[in-house]
């Protein structure tokens, strides 16, 4: 992986690989800079950024960019 699927920028960093008899099968990434986790086993249309839906990618890593951050859902207290 040269660049990150999500919003293009190369500090991606391996954070674990799939082994079946010593062969790596798959690797799982990280973005440094958007937060993407991602595995190289995916579909084109999730690892390609040209084939992927717009919406799902980033144009910018910086936050001042954006109008606003959406709070994560309060988690519900199990019974």
């Amino acid at each position: 992986m040269n660049s990150c699927p999500r919003c293009d920028k190369t500090q991606i960093r391996l954070e674990h690989q799939g082994k079946e008899q010593g062969k790596v099968v798959w690797s799982i990434f990280y973005c440094e800079d958007c937060g993407y986790s991602f595995r190289d086993s995916e579909p084109d249309s999730v690892l390609v950024r040209d084939q992927r839906r717009p919406f799902f990618n980033l144009e910018s890593t910086d936050p001042e960019d954006y109008p606003f951050m959406m709070a994560p859902n309060p988690r519900k207290k199990s019974a």
